[in-house]
C-alpha cells in the first residue's frame, strides 16, 4: 500500500517523479494518496521552490504549522484572484 509514504524522512525532499517511479503509479495517484494522508494528520509537506522542491515529512510541529500557514495564505490569495476574475469589469459599459 501507500503506507510507505509515511516513511518519508524529515527534511529529505523527494520529487513527485521519484515518488511515482518508486511506487510504480502515476503522479496523480501519489498526489491523491498524499492528500489522504494529510487529511489523516500525517504532516507530509511540499515545496515548489527551485532548489528546495519536493515532498518530505515535517521534522516537528513548528515546521508543519509554518507550512500550513503559508499554504493558507497562498489559498487566500488565489481565492481573491478567482473572485476578481469571476466578476470581470472588462465588459462593463460606462
Amino acid at each position: 500500500g501507500f503506507d510507505d509514504l509515511r516513511q518519508l524522512l524529515p527534511g529529505k525532499r523527494v520529487s513527485m517523479a521519484d515518488l511515482a517511479a518508486w511506487r510504480g503509479v502515476p503522479e496523480r495517484e501519489i498526489r491523491r494518496r498524499i492528500e489522504d494522508l494529510r487529511r489523516a494528520g500525517i504532516p507530509i509537506l511540499s515545496s515548489c521552490v527551485p532548489g528546495a522542491n519536493g515532498y518530505w515529512m515535517a521534522s516537528g510541529g513548528d515546521e508543519a504549522r509554518n507550512w500550513a500557514n503559508r499554504t493558507l495564505h497562498q489559498a487566500a490569495k488565489k481565492t481573491d484572484l478567482a473572485r476578481a476574475v469571476a466578476q470581470p469589469r472588462l465588459f462593463e459599459v460606462e
